[in-house]
């Protein structure tokens, strides 16, 4: 009787593993549109320019950017991570998308060395030059100063300031591409 209870139990704890591997997939979507409906309620928008200065970043390829640079165009700010495996699965979709945005938007990757357990600057420019991704803008906010000011506590996290650099979202988890379309084509 003790072995029957046992096996049974060592083959539901097989099978669950299984079912629990879709289980937290759909959990973590669940999550996502949970946390996107809370950020959605909150109709207060920051200006960035009145909440911080005005942050100088490198990219990947040593330019220097601010956000001011863009003020005037929809921005869409996507902070990912080097070792995130869902971010890591987006970026060919993420680079594709950066060639197909009309003049009046712009897609900045953020990516924070030496911060969250993020690679080096050095390792990470490294690491980036063997994916290929040419059309893909990487700011390195190696100081953490972007990750703080938006309050980035995931990854990806994604955060659509309008024309005038109000915060308009503020999104942790993955957003698939036509739904980014939609929510930024809804900012003015």
């Amino acid at each position: 009787m003790k072995r029957k209870v046992i096996i049974s139990l060592m083959i539901g704890s097989m099978l669950g593993i299984g079912v629990s591997g879709e289980l937290s997939v759909k959990a973590v979507k669940a999550e996502s549109q949970n946390i996107h409906h809370q950020v959605l309620r909150k109709k207060d928008t920051m200006k960035v320019d009145h909440m911080m200065p005005d942050v100088e970043v490198m990219d990947i390829h040593g330019e220097k950017h601010k956000l001011s640079d863009y003020k005037g165009k929809k921005v869409i700010l996507k902070f990912w991570a080097s070792w995130c495996s869902i971010c890591l699965s987006t970026l060919d979709e993420t680079d594709k998308f950066t060639q197909e945005l009309n003049k009046d938007m712009i897609l900045l990757t953020v990516v924070s060395p030496n911060q969250r357990g993020e690679k080096s600057m050095e390792g990470f420019k490294e690491w980036f030059k063997t994916l290929n991704l040419e059309h893909t803008p990487v700011l390195l906010d190696e100081s953490g100063a972007l990750l703080d000011h938006f309050h980035i506590k995931a990854y990806p996290t994604y955060v659509i300031l309008d024309k005038e650099q109000n915060v308009v979202e503020n999104r942790p988890g993955l957003i698939m591409l036509s739904d980014l379309e939609k929510i930024v084509d809804k900012v003015e």
